[in-house]
């Protein structure tokens, strides 16, 4: 009471408007839509609407309680320290839930959140974790708004249409969400039409078990289905109530005065929601037919595309160009630019929505020296930033380019734009839409599982970035903090989480990871890679060990023995990590932290496992028990000496720099010729 009090003090006086005033809100306090603007980045808005009819019929504002708290909680959860809120996007996301939430509460009879006991807080989240008409309750209010007909000739005709309900007319007349839960609602009318033709009850929407789409990054999202909702939405609504709580001294309006979750909103949320599906990953043959697909497509068609493009751009000026020859070229282009679209995304690793946000002038760079591309990073970054590309990545953008490039007068940059040769207008493209389509037809759409039956496969972008990270680890012997730079990511930790596979998917990351310890073990057994260091001298014991016990006894294969070494590999629990200049065999424990050459300059503290690779480097890891050094390792020493030796020889005055390449260079050498003398 003494906080509506105060708040009917200050609107009267007028102080509590100016007190609402940040920059991230461009709107005034007092509206009934808000615009509000990232923090960083690009400065993107977003806007929310609290007019919003309630299930009463009334519009949110005529509910004062429950107005003032939306709107108390929708500001002070972006500006307070309770959340870490910039993003306009993830606001919009609180504000969302938060009008719903408020709908659901005048469907299930209450006017404020003062109202509210922890048994109605625990009820409406279980009824949420169904999906946003468990929130609501829309297809329960319908439910019960026309269980009062027995037959259709009773039903009021104002809900009718020739072939059964109105369906804007029933959510019109009945109070329903008009832009919320569509799909139940549709479901529950279903029902309702089945129980009046036939006087037998329809399985009502709550009995029925409505599929769970895949739930994908928010900003990668490419389907509109949100029957149900993830374990991070329902934190969302979890959050709103915690907040309501923890921000009571904050909100000048009816909040909650106890706390809602004592075991946190976010083990709450775990224990509701369905939890999120990580990104699957196709099987690698899957992948590669598509790529393949892709390049063919650019590669080979690029020249006729062009061509066709600039003949109906003159035929439209003459006026020749009729709707069906455009409407042809327009389906052969959105295949075409799928293509282009499909080997940005697998070959940069960037997001569905970072790769949309490209401009046609985002390229740098030339074959010789290499291609750069300046992408907006979405999750980290925030900014429009330079990253490394493949020349098919530059390929792909330029041949895009090509049917936009009749945009730069009107100030159109977006690279995903097309000009309609009939039209001339631009037409925004949709590759990542068209996806599964492009992948049917280069045959990539299905494969035939370890049982032999064949299994059908469903594209998204964010696949591409998963699948690049796996196979630039593993299959080609790349840098995990390679990987951490290139996705932008802040720490390894998130890159290991990005890395780990889904349970359907594990025994390709097994794979791929048992793949690389076979090769070694075969190169050692066959005598291919003159293996060194003191881990490759050690290992080069195990096989010369097996061989003199195995061949007296029975036919040596290289197969069997190969086995045998990886066996060895893992009682020994060698963690195997490729570098440019050593192969890292470190065991992620104390015991391998303590023998690890890369700990010994900064000591190795009680809780430290494992190597240090920020103090690893070539003239560090030869004389570590743990490295492992092959052919194309001592390739890497040869380089990195000739660059050094090639700097110092420029440099006319010695330095403390100076010194410590040549020290640098001094232990490689030693290497290498210990490595030639046989010490």
């Amino acid at each position: 009471m003494q906080n509506l009090v105060k708040s009917a003090v200050a609107r009267a006086e007028g102080h509590f408007a100016s007190d609402r005033v940040r920059g991230w809100l461009i709107s005034p306090y007092e509206d009934d839509e808000w615009i509000v603007e990232d923090s960083a980045g690009e400065k993107e808005q977003e806007t929310l609407s609290f007019k919003v009819r309630m299930a009463d019929g009334r519009m949110l504002r005529e509910h004062s309680e429950l107005c003032e708290t939306a709107k108390e909680l929708v500001f002070w959860i972006r500006d307070s320290p309770y959340t870490d809120i910039d993003s306009a996007k993830r606001h919009s996301a609180y504000a969302d839930v938060m009008v719903r939430l408020c709908f659901g509460l005048t469907a299930r009879g209450f006017k404020s959140f003062a109202d509210l006991n922890p048994i109605d807080i625990e009820r409406i989240c279980e009824d949420a974790a169904k999906g946003i008409d468990g929130l609501t309750g829309a297809s329960k209010m319908l439910r019960n708004a026309l269980s009062m007909y027995p037959a259709w000739d009773v039903v009021p005709p104002s809900l009718l249409k020739k072939s059964g309900f109105n369906l804007h007319k029933v959510i019109d007349q009945l109070h329903l969400p008009e832009r919320w839960a569509r799909k139940e609602i549709k479901l529950e009318l279903e029902a309702i039409a089945e129980r009046l033709a036939t006087g037998v009850n329809g399985l009502s929407v709550e009995e029925i078990d409505i599929e769970v789409a895949e739930d994908d990054d928010d900003d990668d999202a490419e389907n509109d289905n949100d029957t149900k909702v993830s374990m991070q939405q329902i934190q969302v609504l979890t959050s709103i109530f915690d907040a309501l709580f923890s921000l009571r001294h904050f909100i000048e309006a009816p909040a909650i005065k106890f706390k809602p979750f004592p075991e946190g909103p976010s083990q709450r949320a775990a224990q509701l929601g369905s939890g999120t599906k990580p990104t699957p990953i196709a099987h690698p043959d899957l992948v590669f037919k598509l790529l393949e697909g892709a390049i063919l497509a650019v590669a080979n068609g690029h020249d006729a595309m062009v061509e066709e493009y600039d003949k109906l751009s003159g035929l439209a000026k003459l006026g020749l160009l009729d709707e069906e020859t455009s409407r042809s070229f327009r389906k052969r282009v959105d295949m075409y630019i799928t293509a282009c679209y499909v080997l940005i995304a697998a070959f940069s690793a960037r997001r569905m929505k970072e790769i949309k946000k490209l401009y046609r002038d985002c390229l740098a760079g030339n074959d010789g020296r290499g291609w750069w591309m300046k992408i907006y990073i979405s999750k980290s970054e925030r900014k429009r930033n330079w990253i490394p590309i493949p020349h098919v990545v530059a390929r792909a953008v330029q041949a895009v380019a090509h049917f936009g490039r009749d945009l730069v007068e009107s100030g159109n940059r977006l690279l995903f734009q097309y000009v309609d040769p009939l039209t001339s207008k631009p037409v925004t493209l949709r590759p990542e839409k068209l996806l599964n389509a492009f992948a049917s037809s280069v045959g990539a759409h299905e494969h035939a599982n370890d049982n032999g039956q064949t299994k059908s496969w469903r594209w998204s972008t964010r696949q591409f970035r998963r699948f690049f990270a796996v196979l630039f680890f593993y299959r080609y012997k790349g840098k995990k903090e390679t990987v951490a730079h290139h996705l932008r990511h802040f720490n390894l930790e998130t890159t290991d989480n990005y890395l780990a596979l889904d349970i359907e998917n594990v025994r390709i990351w097994q794979k791929e990871h048992l793949a690389f310890q076979v090769d070694v073990a075969r190169d050692l057994v066959a005598g291919r890679n003159n293996y060194t260091g003191p881990m490759g001298e050690h290992l080069n014991k195990i096989v010369q060990k097996a061989m003199r016990l195995f061949s007296k006894k029975i036919e040596v294969i290289e197969e069997d023995m190969a086995r045998y070494i990886v066996r060895a590999m893992k009682k020994h629990q060698l963690v195997i990590v490729p570098k440019l200049w050593v192969t890292c065999t470190c065991p992620r424990s104390a015991k391998g932290a303590s023998k690890a050459a890369c700990r010994k300059a900064t000591g190795v503290g009680p809780n430290e496992i494992g190597p240090d690779f920020s103090a690893a480097g070539p003239s560090v890891c030869p004389g570590c028990p743990w490295a492992l050094i092959a052919n194309e390792n001592l390739a890497y020493y040869d380089q990195e000496t000739e660059a050094i030796n090639a700097n110092l020889a420029v440099r006319q005055e010695p330095t403390i720099f100076a010194e410590l390449q040549a020290a640098k260079v001094v232990s490689m050498m030693e290497f290498k010729l210990g490595l030639k003398t046989g010490t």
